[in-house]
């Protein structure tokens, strides 16, 4: 198939990527599939295929749509104790990194509403990585879950630590605490496996790659790549 459309359906947005010949055209971001319903009728495909975090259903416009099997004959191994319970999104991003890094170490880094590290050894084996609370999810938790803390929405702080106001304490501790739990797993990575490199993708991939000391590279549209080897994969014959 030559024209097709990629959804990676995330926690709080859609991202839309248009593949044509097998590179990738045009992005778009909605914040649900029925709002972006104009923009995908509008648009010439042979094939729609994605990842749904979420798991809802699959609207009946999308009559061309052609489902992708995230635990079975995939182009990478996975070592994980249970393939159920792995997200689409974490097995979409390993698998781009194995074609886009071919035999090579790397580690994935996707920073949304939770930041997730995925581990593709060289040998194309997916063995594992991390979930923790995204920037936002951070924010939003100390609000929630306190009585007097505000419900502060991401910026950089006005002030380096220390930091002498409330707001600045909550967005600098948050920013700060991402910043050095991704050094120290990219320290320990590099200790398992030597020479691996990084990558990183999601919503706040460009706030948190100025912060990070290490070398790191930044692809927004990783997930996005990743579904769409997984269907040439899966779909070889179309």
């Amino acid at each position: 198939m030559e024209r097709v459309l990629v959804m990676d359906r995330g926690n709080s947005r859609l991202k839309l990527g248009y593949f044509l010949n097998g590179s990738l055209q045009e992005v778009q971001v909605f914040e649900n599939l029925l709002i972006a319903e104009n923009y995908i009728s509008n648009l010439k495909v042979d094939v729609v295929c994605g990842a749904d975090v979420q798991g809802q259903e699959i609207p009946s416009f999308l009559k061309n749509y052609f489902p992708i099997n995230f635990r079975e004959n995939l182009p990478i191994a996975v070592d994980y104790s249970s393939i159920t319970t792995l997200g689409q999104d974490r097995i979409a991003n390993a698998v781009a990194l194995a074609f886009e890094y071919p035999n090579k170490n790397a580690l994935a880094i996707d920073a949304g509403t939770c930041i997730t590290y995925d581990m593709l050894t060289k040998g194309k084996i997916f063995v594992g990585g991390a979930i923790s609370a995204g920037l936002e999810m951070r924010l939003k938790a100390m609000h929630h879950f306190t009585g007097k803390l505000p419900r502060l929405a991401w910026e950089k702080p006005s002030e380096d630590f220390p930091y002498k106001s409330s707001s600045t304490n909550m967005l600098g501790a948050s920013y700060d605490g991402i910043i050095a739990e991704i050094e120290y797993y990219l320290n320990e990575i590099q200790i398992q496996y030597p020479g691996t490199l990084a990558v990183i993708t999601g919503g706040d991939a460009n706030t948190l790659q100025k912060g990070l000391k290490s070398d790191i590279f930044a692809d927004p549209n990783l997930t996005l790549k990743g579904i769409f080897n997984i269907f040439k994969y899966q779909y070889a014959q179309l």
